[in-house]
């Protein structure tokens, strides 16, 4: 019973976060990654649920799922390539910031 419900709670807490504005977990969060579909846009719940259900196919094949993003171009894992996401990490926008102004005291 304890570990479904941690199993729904999971599921739930991921697959907000994955498709909420914020792109990710709080763990992604801090590590300024978001999770995108191959186009960059923000995915949807159902996407971001399909995503979760194929982590289980990375952990279920010993952690190989993470290994193979050591071999492919965009560093897909296995449940990245199965749900047609990519995890990127944003560039930062450079906001105008105007040069400070000297002043000499007489």
């Amino acid at each position: 019973m304890a570990t479904t419900f941690e199993f729904l709670l999971d599921l739930i807490y991921a697959t907000a976060f994955l498709c909420s504005p914020a792109r990710g977990t709080l763990g992604m969060q801090v590590m300024d990654l978001h999770v995108t579909d191959l186009k960059g846009d923000r995915i949807s719940f159902a996407r971001a649920a399909g995503r979760y259900f194929a982590t289980l196919l990375s952990i279920l094949t010993f952690g190989v799922g993470y290994l193979v993003q050591l071999f492919t171009p965009r560093r897909q894992t296995l449940h990245d390539l199965v749900s047609g996401t990519v995890v990127v990490r944003p560039t930062p926008t450079r906001e105008a910031v105007p040069a400070p102004v000297m002043r000499f005291v007489e």
